[in-house]
């Protein structure tokens, strides 16, 4: 229900001056009390549902989506705004964006950008991780919904079984080995798109997907970017029986190796069956050479360096989405 004309205009000088108003409401028979709502004044005594303001905040709208019978005239009394300082306070109070959900928009920003380089009759490989997941989801939505035909690789058991609960079909490198774009996110994302990938802990069948692709696009938003790796914790996969060799290994190079663990307290294992050390205490300059010793230590299965592989990176900001290329 919109404001009457005459209370919006007194509503609307009121936010310049408040005062003003609360001395009017001194003055305004029946007037009745009213509460703040993100920063804008409800009857106390109106319906006790869900109103959402952002986009017109003198229009009644009710996103509660329930059932609930609500008077069909609602009377509106001027706010209870007694001086300069509650006005600062309810303006303070009103909610806003956090970090993670700032992130999680970006995420989605850079997964929506990516949907658009897939074409009909693509073999995709389909990366790990949350922003990946979000990509996933927007895939199989097309597939459902609009008939989008496609078959895919999965890098992981997860994405797997999520892809096929939106019915996208399945194939294996015996049936089709090359793929035609593979997406995926990254942990960090440093110049010429060297990158650390591998948080997940699905980093070798991440490496073995994006090894067999024509194009290899990362997704994330801009917070994974980097002048130098190793600011998030290389990730190494290992065999199980050599943890306590490669670890001292590592500590040769200069690494904090630290066997990663599930929240219990177990041993985190990867879906091969091994064992994840999380090296850390180490800025990469050479990220080339560290790979080339990390590839010669025996017991190593695979590491989280992955250079010269990725094509494009489609990284999200709060405005826009940024393409970067080798």
């Amino acid at each position: 229900m919109a404001f009457p004309r005459r209370l919006a205009l007194r509503i609307s000088r009121g936010l310049q001056f408040p005062d003003a108003i609360a001395r009017s409401n001194e003055h305004v028979p029946g007037s009745r009390q009213v509460r703040l709502v993100a920063g804008r004044a409800v009857p106390r005594n109106s319906c006790p549902v869900k109103h959402d303001f952002r986009y017109n905040p003198f229009k009644w709208r009710d996103d509660s989506r329930s059932n609930h019978a609500c008077s069909s005239v609602q009377k509106w009394a001027w706010p209870r705004l007694r001086s300069n300082e509650d006005f600062v306070k309810a303006q303070i109070a009103m909610p806003t964006h956090t970090k993670e959900e700032d992130r999680a928009d970006m995420k989605l920003r850079a997964a929506r950008r990516a949907l658009e380089l897939v074409e009909p009759g693509m073999t995709l490989g389909l990366g790990s991780g949350t922003t990946a997941t979000l990509w996933i989801k927007l895939l199989g939505e097309q597939v459902r919904d609009h008939g989008l035909q496609i078959r895919a690789i999965a890098t992981s058991e997860d994405s797997e079984h999520l892809g096929r609960s939106y019915g996208i079909p399945f194939v294996n490198f015996e049936e089709c080995p090359s793929l035609d774009l593979t997406i995926d996110g990254a942990d960090e994302i440093a110049p010429r798109l060297a990158l650390i990938k591998g948080g997940g802990g699905k980093l070798l069948r991440e490496k073995i997907v994006a090894s067999a692709s024509k194009r290899f696009v990362v997704i994330a938003d801009e917070s994974k970017q980097v002048e130098k790796l190793g600011r998030f914790p290389l990730p190494v996969e290992v065999i199980q029986m050599a943890a306590p060799l490669v670890s001292g290994s590592l500590r040769e190079l200069g690494f904090t190796p630290t066997i990663r663990v599930n929240p219990d307290g177990t041993r985190y294992i990867t879906d091969e069956g091994n064992l994840i050390l999380d090296c850390s205490g180490l800025s990469i300059e050479n990220p080339a050479e560290i790979a080339a010793k990390l590839d010669s230590t025996v017991g190593i299965v695979e590491h989280g360096l992955f250079l010269g592989m990725a094509t494009l990176a489609l990284i999200a900001s709060d405005q826009r989405v940024i393409e970067r290329s080798v």
